[in-house]
C-alpha cells in the first residue's frame, strides 16, 4: 500500500483509519465484501503521471428510457458528453481507451433511495450518510453508509460533496492542497449545474491535473481561480480575456440586471442602475416601491388607487397625475385644425366639459 499511499488521496485515507480504527474499517466494502479491486483506478496501472481512468457512470431512469433505442457505442458517446457538461469540462479533450453501455432493467428506480438507518456493518459514530472530519478535509462516503445498492452509494456521495463543498478547508486552504484546489472547483461546478445534468456521477479529487482546467488558470492565484470560474458561469461574453473578466468582479445585485461589474464602478451603478427601487407609489396608504420598470404597472393597480379619465384623451390616470397630464397630452385643444373641432364636438356631446 506505500506504492498507492504516495499519490492516491483513496488509499491513504484506507490506510489512515485501518490505523485509527482497526476494529471497525478494513477498507471500502461493496455489498458487504471487503474491496478487491480498485473502482476507479489510475494508480494501480502504469507509471505515476500517466494514470489511466476508470469510471461507472449510473444516468437516470428518465435519460436511459429516452435513449433506450440507441446503439450501445452512440449511449456512450452521449454519456461521456453529459459527464464533461457536469464537471464543467466540456472544451476539455479526453482519450477514451474503451467504453461499454448495459441496459440495468432490475435498476429503474425513479429517485435515490432514502435511508433512515445504519448498515450493520459501519461505526454508528460515522452517521447515516458519510464521514467528513472538516479540520482536516478527509471525508469518506460509499453505500455502506447507507444500503448496499447504486442509489445508496449516490445518496452517500451527495452528502459527502455537500460537505466538501461548504468546508473551509477547501477554500480557503485549497492552494496548499493538491487536490483540494481540484475537489472544490467541481464541487462548485456541480453545484451550478446539476439541474440540468442528466448523468449521476461521483467523482475522484486526483484524476483531472490542475493544468487541464485551461490555459486561462495558468499563472492565477486560488481567489483568482474561484472568481473568474463564478464570472465565466454568468458573464454573457465568455470569450472575453481573462484579466477582464477578473477585473469585473461585482454584480448588480437588482432583479431584473444583474451585470458584472468593476469593483470601482459599483457604487454609481446602484444610483443609476434602472432596476433599482427608487420611485415610490403615488397613492396615499401605500408604502412600496418600485423600479421604473414597473412603478407604471403598479400605479394602475394598486389597491389605494383613486383614478380619473382625461377629458381629451381618455386616458385613465391617477388622479393626483391628471393635471401634469393636461399639460402635455397630445389630444389637447389648440384653436386649429379638424382634431380640434373633433374634440370639442366630444366635449359638447359629453356635457360641454
Amino acid at each position: 500500500s506505500s506504492k498507492f499511499t504516495s499519490y492516491d488521496p483513496m488509499n491513504s485515507v484506507t490506510d489512515w483509519l485501518r490505523a485509527e480504527k482497526p476494529e471497525a474499517v478494513q477498507g471500502p466494502i461493496w455489498g458487504g465484501s471487503p474491496r478487491t479491486e480498485h473502482h476507479r483506478n489510475a494508480p494501480s496501472v502504469g507509471p505515476q503521471g500517466t494514470p489511466v481512468d476508470t469510471w461507472t457512470l449510473h444516468l437516470t431512469a428518465t435519460w436511459s428510457e429516452e435513449n433506450r433505442g440507441e446503439l450501445a457505442p452512440v449511449v456512450c458517446q452521449l454519456a461521456i458528453k453529459k459527464f464533461l457538461h457536469a464537471l464543467g469540462m466540456v472544451n476539455s479533450q479526453i482519450h477514451v481507451l474503451m467504453s461499454q453501455a448495459i441496459l440495468w432493467e432490475e435498476g429503474n428506480i425513479d429517485q435515490p433511495a432514502s435511508a433512515y438507518w445504519i448498515s450493520e456493518h459501519s461505526d454508528p459514530s460515522f452517521g447515516p450518510f458519510c464521514a467528513f472530519d472538516p479540520a482536516t478535509g478527509i471525508g469518506i462516503a460509499g453505500d455502506w453508509f447507507v444500503e448496499t445498492s447504486v442509489e445508496g452509494a449516490l445518496v452517500s456521495g451527495y452528502e459527502l460533496a455537500g460537505h466538501v463543498g461548504r468546508s473551509p478547508i477547501m477554500y480557503n486552504e485549497g492552494h496548499a492542497n493538491p487536490h483540494g484546489r481540484v475537489q472544490h472547483e467541481v464541487a462548485r461546478s456541480f453545484a451550478h449545474r446539476q439541474r440540468d445534468a442528466d448523468v449521476i456521477s461521483t467523482y475522484s479529487s486526483d484524476s483531472r491535473p490542475a493544468s487541464a482546467i485551461g490555459s486561462d488558470w495558468e499563472g492565477m492565484t486560488w481567489d483568482e481561480y474561484v472568481e473568474l470560474q463564478d464570472i465565466k458561469a454568468h458573464h454573457e461574453k465568455r470569450d472575453v480575456a481573462p484579466l477582464e473578466l477578473i477585473r469585473k468582479s461585482s454584480q448588480c445585485q437588482h432583479d431584473g440586471c444583474r451585470k458584472w461589474l468593476p469593483a470601482s464602478d459599483v457604487e454609481q451603478h446602484q444610483l443609476t442602475c434602472p432596476f433599482r427601487a427608487c420611485r415610490s407609489c403615488p397613492f396615499e396608504g401605500c408604502d412600496l416601491w418600485f423600479d421604473v420598470q414597473h412603478i407604471e404597472e403598479h400605479k394602475m393597480s394598486c389597491s389605494f388607487g383613486v383614478y380619473a379619465e382625461c377629458d381629451w384623451c381618455y386616458k385613465k390616470l391617477p388622479r393626483i397625475e391628471l393635471k401634469a397630464h393636461r399639460n402635455s397630452c397630445l389630444a389637447k385643444p389648440t384653436g386649429k385644425g379638424k382634431m380640434v373641432k373633433h374634440i370639442q364636438a366630444i366635449q359638447k356631446i359629453r356635457g360641454g366639459r
